[in-house]
């Protein structure tokens, strides 16, 4: 009886063309039975069950050569027999590998994290904070007066004060990491804060010059028109002065700069230094982002200004975006802490999701770019080069 080593020696000289002629006999023996096994070819059955079908026919066979064999080239039979167990193994290979995705992607699965949600805080000048309810979606400052978008009123008074005389005079609202909301202020105009952001405006702007409101962050807005009554936003180094219009900001201190990004009208942004004086400034339009970098540059490009403002619409809109950018989004919205274990940030990466997708829909969609892969463990997401 052959040993496995001995059949696989023999292989090598059938190739080379040193076989007797009872060695031939063997070879060509067990690729005529290889029909009785054609099971190999029918499934992706791994690569043990396969050498052992193979196997057991060359052990069933090799110690009685079959006399009348029919005649053909020996390279074809020995190729033949190599390509069984190459399509074997190939099958093994993806099998196994798609294994580790499934596994992986459980894993994942497991340790998912949630998306953020409706939840901010209102603070008044007097240092009172209100904790906005996560079922509502905005908030409507009327004067002296605070209710929710629905109707529903937010301030409790004092005994026998109604809501409309209680003073509020500035308010300031925060957005957590993983929160976000929307709200209307005293002229109608509507802002929408996104994660890790805050607003301070006046609970009213009756006999003001102007409409100021001061940013940290990011929030989308959609301005009231009022030809008398500019309205002004201070974020970072500039001010952004409108008289009616749609524009996005992100102003966050830990991105390259303030971007300023027009989806309808028109805005000037004027760079302001420390001491509070105009530098310079730009008009923007549609489709136009003005980006002031190191408080000094102010750049002009265009861009896909709906792509820009994505996030107010609840979805994820990346167009070869560098990673770094991505995941810095993720962190603020999943409130996790992205961990880098290669030099990746720089690596420009296309997808599209929903916002209110668990984050392993967001880490799903950026690995089928079949560029980079992503491990959960706690809040943190770890990110490595796929390889």
């Amino acid at each position: 009886m052959m040993n496995k080593e001995g059949a696989e020696a023999l292989l090598q000289r059938y190739l080379e063309d040193r076989c007797d002629a009872k060695e031939r006999a063997i070879v060509e023996s067990w690729y005529n039975a290889r029909g009785e096994k054609n099971a190999v070819f029918n499934s992706s059955e791994d690569l043990d069950l396969t050498e052992e079908l193979i196997w057991n026919g060359i052990s069933k066979r090799s110690s009685i050569p079959k006399k009348n064999l029919f005649t053909f080239n020996r390279i074809a039979v020995a190729a033949s027999l190599i390509l069984m167990l190459g399509i074997a193994f190939w099958f093994y290979k993806f099998q196994q590998g798609q294994n580790n995705k499934d596994f992986i992607l459980s894993q994942m699965q497991r340790n998912d994290i949630a998306p953020g949600r409706n939840r901010a805080t209102l603070t008044l000048d007097d240092g009172k904070v209100i904790d906005l309810s996560d079922a509502k979606t905005g908030v409507v400052i009327d004067a002296n007066k605070l209710s929710y978008n629905d109707g529903t009123a937010i301030l409790k008074t004092s005994a026998g004060q109604s809501p409309e005389e209680v003073e509020l005079r500035w308010i300031t609202a925060n957005t957590p990491r993983g929160g976000q909301y929307q709200f209307i202020l005293p002229d109608g105009s509507k802002v929408w804060l996104n994660a890790a952001s805050k607003l301070k405006f006046p609970s009213t702007f009756s006999g003001a010059a102007n409409r100021k409101v001061e940013l940290s962050g990011e929030a989308y807005f959609e301005i009231s028109k009022d030809k008398k009554h500019p309205f002004i936003v201070i974020s970072r180094g500039q001010e952004v002065e409108v008289l009616g219009t749609h524009f996005n900001i992100n102003g966050y201190n830990d991105e390259g700069g303030t971007k300023t990004t027009v989806l309808e009208g028109s805005v000037r942004v004027t760079l302001v230094d420390s001491r509070n004086v105009g530098r310079s400034n730009v008009t923007l339009k549609l489709n136009q982002q003005a980006v002031l970098t190191g408080y000094e540059h102010l750049a002009v490009k265009e861009v896909d200004a709906a792509e820009i403002a994505s996030w107010k619409n609840g979805k994820f809109i990346f167009n070869s975006e560098a990673l770094g950018s991505i995941m810095k989004q993720a962190e603020r919205w999943y409130n996790v802490v992205a961990v880098f274990q290669d030099d990746i940030k720089d690596l420009k990466l296309t997808g599209a999701i929903s916002r209110y997708e668990n984050i392993s829909g967001l880490l799903k969609t950026l690995e089928a770019t079949g560029e980079v892969n992503f491990k959960i463990e706690g809040n943190r997401i770890l990110i490595k080069k796929a390889k």
